[in-house]
């Protein structure tokens, strides 16, 4: 087989990630890039990005030869590649000093691999990856709604639920509402809200839980507003990943706390999809 020789650089990579990043703030090309990022959850925030850039009709991605070891597929002739960022590799070099000591000098870079979309293969079929499920469908949700409370409580999270939120929201319309003081999350679960909701909620508070040990409250730039950003993105990926609808004011309620803030939203979308990795590999496992 002829050696592809890559078109893409490092450059031309970051200019597309930029520009896909703004894309998404349109909120149709956000609901894409949920879609997305549940789809490619295991893949880093910029390669799904460029995943979705440069073939947004992708279901599922492997190299070359990746297809061929693992799926027993192969990649029809003239297929396109699609340029993602790989394993980040150290490259040490010795460097000569004027006192003849040698220091070592290491740098990072990320080398530009190229993979295939599975609609660019043939050969044996592939497990089946529909999860199409409504939020009507109320024992699809329910399943996920109980392993998610099994993942929260063991996670060592204290699990109430309640007829209404105490505390700071009290008397409002929330569902649920989690506590660092007391490591404490509280669902409402009162009988017109679907299953649905209530798991999405629940993936949101976890994601507050879980906040603090990947990203530290008081870091620079963290504010109240972009940690609800964060969590209710992640939480909108975890939905989207298992098959269940989001309603029409999820993405509204995002863009009501970024507030247009580009560098909030970029940053809110990158540790999003590093939150809920976490959560869906948790419940996968």
């Amino acid at each position: 087989m002829k050696k592809h020789k890559p078109k893409e650089n490092l450059k031309s990579l970051s200019i597309k990630v930029n520009a896909a990043i703004e894309a998404t703030m349109d909120s149709q090309r956000f609901k894409e890039y949920l879609a997305n990022a549940a789809k490619f959850h295991q893949y880093s925030f910029h390669n799904q990005l460029l995943i979705a850039s440069q073939k947004p009709d992708a279901t599922r991605v492997a190299g070359y030869r990746a297809w061929q070891a693992k799926f027993n597929r192969q990649v029809k002739k003239g297929a396109k590649s699609i340029a993602i960022f790989g394993h980040p590799q150290k490259i040490e070099r010795e460097i000569e000093q004027d006192d003849d000591t040698i220091e070592v000098e290491e740098r990072i870079w990320w080398p530009i691999v190229h993979v295939f979309d599975m609609s660019d293969t043939e050969g044996d079929p592939l497990p089946d990856l529909d999860r199409s499920h409504t939020k009507d469908n109320s024992e699809h949700a329910n399943e996920l709604l109980i392993q998610l409370i099994q993942v929260v409580q063991e996670n060592s999270i204290d699990y109430v639920e309640v007829d209404q939120i105490d505390g700071a929201y009290a008397n409002t319309n929330a569902l649920g509402a989690f506590s660092p003081a007391e490591n404490q999350i509280q669902l409402v679960t009162r009988n017109e809200a679907s299953k649905g909701e209530l798991f999405k909620t629940l993936a949101h508070e976890f994601g507050h839980a879980l906040y603090d040990g990947l990203f530290t409250r008081g870091h620079d730039g963290h504010t109240y507003a972009s940690e609800e950003c964060i969590v209710e993105t992640s939480a909108m990926i975890i939905a989207s990943r298992f098959g269940l609808d989001l309603a029409p004011y999820d993405v509204s309620y995002v863009a009501g706390w970024s507030r247009g803030d580009r560098k909030m939203y970029q940053a809110g979308l990158e540790q999003a999809t590093q939150l809920a990795t976490k959560i869906i590999q948790t419940m996968e496992n």
